[in-house]
C-alpha cells in the first residue's frame, strides 16, 4: 500500500491537523493532470465545495434551479463509482473525478482500495484537480472564530502587558474534542503555514536540573 500525506496549505489563517490519502491499486491522484490520451473520457463526475451530495455529480456547477450538480464530497464520489463496477456498469475509457477549485475540510480519512480501481487499462478511474486551479485537501479546520480572553482570573497569570491581546477559539463549536495526549499524538496548531509551539515552559529547549537540596535524596 502507498501512502500519501496532504499538509493544510493555509494562508493567514489557523489550521490544526494532517490529512491521510491511501491509494490502492490502478488509481491516479493528479492536479489537474490529463490522462491517457488514446482512452476517451468513458464518465466524468464532479465535486465543487457547491456541491450536494444528494445531487448526480454530472455537472460541474449548479443547475439555475438547484436541483442537480455536482457532489459535494470525495466520498460521493467514489461510492457512486462504486454502485457502477457493482453493476457492471462501469463505462469503457477513463472515469474522472473532477476536484473543483476551493477547501475540502475533511472529517476523516478519504480511503480508495483495490475495488476502487479500474476493469483494466481500458477503463481507469482518475482523480484530478480542476485544471488551472488551486485544490486544497484539508485534515484539519480553520480557525475563523476568535474573542478576547476576559476572565480575570486567567489574566491575572499573565503580565499587565500583555492581558489584553491574548485570544481564544472555541475547537468545540468546529467539533474539535479530541486534543490527544500530552505525549504526543495530539492536535497540531499551524499559523501561515507554520507549526506553533504548545503553550509550555520553557519554551524552547528544556529544564536543567543543577543540583538536588537534600542531603540524602531518593
Amino acid at each position: 500500500m502507498n501512502k500519501l500525506f496532504f499538509r493544510q496549505i493555509i494562508s493567514n489563517q489557523l489550521r490544526l491537523g494532517f490529512l491521510l490519502i491511501a491509494l490502492v491499486g490502478t488509481i491516479r491522484l493528479a492536479q489537474g493532470m490529463p490522462g491517457n490520451p488514446a482512452l476517451k473520457p468513458g464518465l466524468t463526475l464532479y465535486v465543487s465545495t457547491m456541491g450536494n451530495d444528494a445531487w448526480s455529480g454530472d455537472l460541474r456547477q449548479p443547475n439555475q434551479s438547484k436541483t442537480d450538480g455536482p457532489f459535494a464530497t470525495l466520498g460521493r464520489a467514489r461510492n457512486a463509482i462504486r454502485v457502477l463496477k457493482g453493476n457492471n456498469m462501469l463505462p469503457e475509457g477513463e472515469v474522472i473525478v473532477e476536484i473543483q477549485e476551493g477547501v475540502y475540510e475533511l472529517t476523516g480519512t478519504f480511503e480508495l482500495e483495490s475495488k476502487d480501481g479500474g476493469r483494466d487499462s481500458l477503463s481507469r478511474i482518475i482523480y484530478c484537480g480542476q485544471e488551472g486551479k488551486e485544490v486544497r485537501l484539508s485534515g484539519g479546520k480553520y480557525l475563523t472564530k476568535w474573542a478576547l480572553v476576559t476572565d480575570d482570573h486567567i489574566l491575572a497569570k499573565f503580565r499587565p502587558g500583555v492581558r489584553g491581546k491574548i485570544y481564544q477559539s472555541d475547537l468545540s463549536a468546529i467539533g474539535i474534542n479530541d486534543f490527544g495526549s500530552p505525549g504526543g499524538e495530539g492536535i497540531e496548531l499551524f499559523f501561515n503555514d507554520k507549526p506553533m509551539w504548545i503553550s509550555r515552559y520553557p519554551n524552547k529547549g528544556f529544564v536543567k536540573i543543577t543540583g538536588l537540596l537534600n542531603e540524602d535524596p531518593v
